[in-house]
């Protein structure tokens, strides 16, 4: 292969590159974005319960807790242990007895079989948007908060254990756009929480309209993000294909021109 058609393949495969990393970003800021979004909006619950003390630490906690016992739970059921064969001591020639799974190892094949890699980002996803919908609707107590952040933390990580698993199995590009898509989480639910504040007066009304938008728009986020994630589930095997192609390429191009380099001297 020249090195003409080398760069005309890397360019032709790059574009659906461009298209996948843009798609693992849109991902990987639906991880973090939800939390982010609800710490944003401190100056919203301390005017709703100006008598709790450190609410954005509650809600912080909560949201930690439930992604760490999710973690654990996730991997206990994802990797359930081996059946092991036990043999006949009495005839060596017998077949083998086949252990009985315990009521764990059975419940855990079953919760796998049907949480596959896409059923964990739809339901993470769905867990993130429903309590962020319910902030936009209703003016929170300090327990239906801090209920709501749990179920996020939970959602966060159903999702995150889906969406990394599946951006590695395409290309390592992959994982580095969702992680890319994770750091501007926080940026992006800051800068728009400063934008509807400046929008809406800063009165009751306001508080409560700058809310409500803000939240809204942050399920339409979700939204955009699990439309990213159809597209990434229906259009895998291009993906996959587009992102070694280009990498093969590149790699085949940095030879090419070391070759190149090597014929000159």
């Amino acid at each position: 292969m020249s090195l003409e058609a080398n760069s005309a393949a890397t360019v032709g495969g790059g574009k659906y590159v461009g298209i996948g990393i843009f798609l693992f970003a849109c991902l990987g800021l639906a991880l973090l974005y939800p939390y982010n979004a609800i710490i944003s909006a401190t100056d919203w619950f301390e005017y709703v319960m100006p008598n709790e003390h450190n609410i954005a630490g509650v809600l912080s906690n909560a949201n930690f807790i439930a992604s760490l016992v999710t973690t654990f739970i996730i991997l206990a059921v994802a990797s359930p242990k081996e059946v092991k064969e036990t043999p006949r001591t009495e005839n060596p020639k017998a077949p083998p007895i086949r252990r009985r799974s315990s009521v764990f190892e059975t419940f855990t094949k079953g919760v796998k079989s049907c949480m596959g890699l896409h059923a964990r980002i739809y339901i993470g996803l769905l867990l993130e948007a429903v309590p962020l919908l319910v902030f936009a609707i209703i003016y929170p107590t300090r327990g239906v908060a801090t209920a709501l952040s749990f179920i996020v933390g939970i959602g966060d990580s159903t999702a995150q254990s889906g969406i990394f698993p599946l951006a590695g199995g395409i290309s390592p590009r992959c994982t580095a756009a969702a992680s890319l898509g994770s750091a501007t989480a926080g940026l992006a639910s800051g800068l728009l929480r400063i934008l509807t504040k400046a929008v809406f007066p800063d009165t009751r009304e306001g508080m409560r309209l700058s809310s409500s938008v803000y939240f809204g728009i942050a399920v339409i986020i979700l939204s955009v993000c699990c439309l990213s994630h159809y597209f990434v589930k229906k259009y895998k095997q291009q993906l996959t294909m587009a992102f070694f192609e280009f990498e093969y390429a590149e790699s085949t191009k940095s030879v090419l021109l070391q070759s190149e380099a090597i014929k000159k001297i």
